[in-house]
């Protein structure tokens, strides 16, 4: 979590008041120049503002990374993904046996 932050504090600033003033700008610079910013609030990370196409690679790996990496349960259990389509199809159910009446 640390790491992130350091990220985010070494990232270009712009205050809330400059961004509502110069909204157009700001977004301009974001699109255009593909220029990641941040919007603090009380000195603190609020918002981060980067270009769509930044965007859509991130959700990309995050994506092929959720799909390499083995989902855990809450218990840190490795739960396994199961592929339908290698799924073996579950056999018939048995036959229940008659119940044979003691007789003596």
């Amino acid at each position: 979590m640390t790491d992130t932050l350091n990220t985010l504090k070494e990232m270009s600033q712009v205050t809330t008041a400059h961004f509502r003033k110069d909204m157009s700008e700001v977004l301009g610079d974001v699109h255009y120049n593909r220029k990641d910013l941040l919007l603090p609030h009380h000195g603190k990370p609020m918002v981060v503002l980067v270009a769509p196409e930044d965007y859509l690679a991130f959700k990309r790996l995050q994506k092929e990374a959720e799909e390499t990496q083995p989902r855990r349960a809450p218990n840190g259990k490795i739960l396994l993904k199961i592929d339908p389509e290698n799924q073996i199809p579950p056999s018939p159910p048995r036959a229940t046996r008659k119940k044979r009446d003691a007789q003596t």
